[in-house]
């Protein structure tokens, strides 16, 4: 018999229910179900009407925030492959939406650049890779970090819309278990 215990970081991902059909197409590289997923969160949706799925099944939003990414699988077009890229790239926090923010330590290269560093999410990720991390958003040694935050008007964008953390909040547990017959 076993069990295993997993303790996953969800804001290396983009939350679902905040982010942007931009943000999104940038990660599933689909803008008609990219908008789609916003369309379908949307309190003020009205359903196939308001849809940019313009061919059959249509389907009716939830207008409330997505509490399970499997809920997006009834959606027309989703893919398997599509549905893939949303679980490694986004995660939903069931009943509240959560401000957009993704963790500069831990999100990928795709993450990064959805959120808006284009052209530092490399650089941001190698930085980690050689073991160093961010312990703060506006560091006081520009050396510290691989770019100087302070004239980098990416960077500063990013950080005006509050979209970075340098610490998580947010974590998925998973518990698998095995008993022998």
């Amino acid at each position: 018999s076993w069990v295993e215990i997993q303790m996953l970081d969800e804001e290396r991902k983009l939350n679902i229910n905040t982010a942007s059909a931009t943000q999104l197409d940038l990660l599933i590289h689909s803008p008609v179900l990219a908008q789609a997923i916003v369309e379908y969160r949307d309190p003020d949706s009205d359903g196939p009407a308001d849809s940019s799925i313009e061919t059959p099944p249509y389907y009716y939003p939830k207008n409330a925030p997505i509490a399970a990414l499997e809920e997006l699988r009834a959606l027309p077009d989703m893919t398997d492959d599509v549905f893939s890229k949303l679980q490694e790239f986004t995660y939903g926090i069931p009943g509240a939406e959560q401000p957009l923010m993704a963790n500069i330590n831990t999100a990928s290269r795709e993450v990064l650049q959805a959120v808006g560093l284009m052209t530092l999410a490399e650089r941001i990720v190698a930085f980690r890779e050689e073991g160093h991390y961010f312990t703060k958003l506006h560091p006081t040694v520009e050396s510290d970090v691989p770019f100087e935050p302070s004239a980098d008007l990416e960077f500063q964008t990013v950080l005006n819309a509050n979209s970075l953390t340098v610490a998580s909040q947010v974590f998925l547990v998973k518990a698998t278990g095995h008993v022998a017959a």
